[in-house]
């Protein structure tokens, strides 16, 4: 590819197409009404952490009241549940703001996040157990929240591996999966053990093609491909991102849509229209078909021939 200026501005680019993994509430309004009013909290004593502690006691208290099934308190609930979404956002932009991020705040917001969806899930399922019995309840409850996870578990791996593919040249993914591997061996123990299930099980169902040579690596204890040897596909996702390709446009959009969050706004907006359990199965149809919309899209792409100078 030519050179088309310094190393930041042929990446300039892809930074911009990459911005459209983000999930689309958090990027059309979530993330620009964090920004609009981060200055005025700079001049408080608020502190990120502050604001974590609120959106997980507004996160719980809005599945206490989803769990009265009262179309009053549902409407309330679903409120509280979006403002709950904002402040999720805002105190990552605070922390950034304030020079204070860090590995304990992130820890503790992932927490939060966690303890909201749980409340979510389990006062919509207490609900329904008085509409629709406690199994099928349960079913539904289950079904959805395990499916809202898998959309999350696809949208960070994608997320990663175009993100370091494009800005890195390699895949940080297949380099985790050889490391987490190689870590095993030197330390085996429970807690290894379960970072390599996860790491296989996240391959085989999402990139199983890549197996064969991941296992190659670490058979041969190489941790990363040699230096200057970038993916396979990385020259040509930049040179699509540099001529705004649509295919790539199409995917990224794609995984931004698969996170388990735009599931759960659609929850919250079933609970405001006093429709949760409607709400329920239109989420749970919606992650199987992003979901396999997703990973057919991604794996397509990332595991396409070369481009020659007559593909455009």
């Amino acid at each position: 590819m030519a050179d088309g200026g310094s190393p930041n501005v042929r990446m300039e680019p892809a930074k911009r197409l990459l911005e459209l993994t983000v999930n689309p509430g958090d990027r059309l309004w979530r993330y620009p009404i964090a920004h609009a009013i981060v200055g005025a909290a700079l001049r408080t004593p608020l502190t990120p952490n502050h604001v974590t502690i609120g959106h997980t006691l507004l996160g719980m208290s809005a599945g206490a009241l989803i769990s009265t099934g009262r179309p009053g308190l549902l409407v309330l609930a679903g409120a509280m549940y979006e403002v709950r979404s904002i402040l999720d956002c805002f105190d990552g932009v605070l922390a950034r703001a304030k020079g204070t991020a860090s590995p304990y705040g992130r820890a503790m917001d992932q927490t939060g996040d966690m303890l909201g969806f749980i409340a979510l899930i389990v006062g919509s399922w207490i609900a329904f157990t008085r509409t629709i019995g406690f199994g099928p309840a349960m079913a539904v409850s289950l079904v959805t929240a395990a499916l809202c996870a898998a959309c999350t578990f696809c949208w960070d791996f994608y997320k990663r591996r175009f993100t370091s593919i494009l800005l890195e040249g390699r895949d940080e993914i297949d380099d985790a999966y050889v490391n987490v591997q190689l870590e095993a061996r030197r330390h085996p123990g429970p807690a290894t053990a379960v970072a390599v299930w996860f790491a296989g099980l996240q391959m085989r169902m999402l990139n199983p093609s890549a197996l064969p040579g991941l296992r190659a690596r670490v058979a041969s204890g190489t941790v990363q491909v040699a230096v200057g040897t970038t993916h396979p596909a990385a020259e040509r996702l930049r040179l699509m991102a540099a001529q705004n390709d649509p295919q790539l446009r199409s995917t990224l959009l794609k995984v931004g849509f698969s996170g388990g969050d735009t599931g759960i706004l659609i929850l919250t907006v079933a609970t405001l229209l006093t429709r949760p359990l409607e709400g329920f199965l239109a989420a749970s149809a919606y992650c199987v078909v992003i979901l396999a919309a997703t990973v057919s899209a991604s794996n397509r792409l990332l595991h396409a021939q070369p481009m020659t100078a007559s593909s455009h």
